[in-house]
């Protein structure tokens, strides 16, 4: 590496980490001293000598959390199959290879990023592979409402999760984005009518652990998304529009403790789903009428019935008879059901 980059060179990349504000964290009282910057020079080391350009993307795009966010391995798996970049198996190698190189910290079922490497991370995706994957990355920065929205236009990869706006009037125009994080954004409640309007490419959508009551209008014009994540949200009911995606593979409801109502025929048109999980939900109040599927157990069932590709279900079934259907149909259908 000596070769090709000079100290003094690696200094103003340092310099250029820590004056960017549109897609780095700002740190403001960072003083680089040379040890700094022989350490930044071996975590570049470390990253160039990844087995392969794919591994170096599964790497980038762990930049996309907030700083020392413990990231559910089996989230990640799932964003990397539904941007259709990697299979479960190799998923979980590849995690391990990052682990094994220390560009990850391993804690159970989680791993992190230092925040040093995610600095780094984030300065790689910005300087050396911004033309390939395009991140925006403005999460956890206290954000009280969103800006730059014109910069949004040519990314594939957005970030904006862990900040403090309550709503987002803007429509932006991002016609190549595959991703976007909008998680823990417990504030947010509102968007545009148009929010998702010129977002034709999108793959995966998380609004997870925010404040949305409803969804958000034109979601379901998302032709192009497999992964959907509602999980520990404030929705009431799912809108019936849900059915329109067709394509979508992975949804999670888990959690949504105030949910009352998903009508008869949701479920079971997304035929293309493989992933359902919805562990607690509608704990506290159940609306009741022959159209919910929440009113009872047997008629999730036959919701289920449809879904020809599910492989995994997370529910909690209260029935003996429905656990013992779902356990057939185990064996009969080559499905794995995991209930608790």
């Amino acid at each position: 590496m000596a070769s090709r980059n000079t100290k003094e060179e690696w200094k103003h990349a340092l310099e250029v980490l820590r004056g960017s504000t549109s897609s780095l964290p700002v740190m403001e009282d960072e003083v680089f001293h040379d040890m700094e910057v022989e350490v930044f020079v071996r975590l570049k080391f470390s990253y160039d000598s990844l087995l392969s350009d794919k591994v170096k993307f599964c790497f980038l795009h762990c930049s996309l959390f907030p700083e020392d966010f413990e990231i559910e391995k089996d989230d990640l798996v799932h964003y990397w199959i539904y941007e259709n970049f990697c299979a479960r198996n190799e998923a979980y190698f590849i995690i391990g290879s990052l682990v094994g190189a220390c560009l990850l910290e391993e804690k159970g079922e989680h791993v992190k990023m230092h925040d040093v490497i995610r600095d780094m991370a984030l300065w790689i995706a910005r300087k050396y592979e911004h033309e390939k994957h395009k991140f925006f990355v403005e999460a956890s920065v206290q954000l009280t409402q969103v800006r730059e929205v014109g910069k949004w236009e040519g990314s594939k990869r957005m970030s904006l999760m862990a900040n403090s706006f309550e709503r987002i009037h803007e429509v932006p125009i991002c016609p190549n984005l595959l991703t976007l994080f909008l998680g823990d954004n417990r504030l947010l409640r509102e968007f545009s009518d148009g929010f998702f309007q010129f977002m034709d490419t999108l793959n995966v959508l998380d609004l997870s652990r925010t404040g949305i009551r409803e969804l958000p209008v034109g979601i379901s014009k998302l032709n192009s998304l497999q992964y959907l994540n509602l999980s520990r949200t404030w929705i009431l009911q799912l809108s019936v529009e849900l059915k329109m995606l067709v394509n979508l593979k992975y949804l999670n409801l888990e959690y949504n403790l105030n949910l009352q109502k998903i009508p008869m025929g949701v479920i079971s048109s997304l035929s293309s789903l493989q992933v359902l999980k919805m562990y607690s939900v509608g704990i506290f109040e159940v609306q009741q009428g022959e159209d919910n599927i929440l009113r009872e157990d047997n008629m999730l069932i036959e919701e289920l019935k449809y879904l020809e590709h599910l492989n995994k279900l997370t529910s909690l079934i209260t029935s003996v008879s429905v656990s013992q259907h779902l356990v057939v149909n185990k064996y009969e259908e080559s499905r794995s059901y995991r209930y608790g």
